[in-house]
């Protein structure tokens, strides 16, 4: 059912162009912490992953993909490479 709600998410948003993946919640944090500052709209999509007891997935077994507007791409991966 969240594939579908995904597809139906994407189909529709203007935010389509993907500039980061991470399966860490700090990670994900550190990004969107990033484009915020800058002003960049964004949208968010987790999958959880179903990983087997004790395969090394870990407490945070899921996929954050973030999506950002073609025309903000650029803008997008300079605030979130800056040093």
């Amino acid at each position: 059912m969240q594939v579908l709600v995904n597809l139906i998410q994407w189909l529709f948003s203007r935010k389509k162009t993907v500039v980061s993946i991470t399966f860490r919640p700090d990670a994900y944090l550190r990004v969107t912490s990033r484009l915020k500052s800058a002003g960049i709209p964004y949208r968010t999509v987790f999958m959880t992953m179903n990983t087997p007891p004790g395969a090394g997935g870990g407490t945070h077994n899921g996929e954050y993909k973030i999506y950002v507007k073609k025309e903000d791409e650029h803008l997008a991966h300079k605030a979130i490479h800056r040093q």
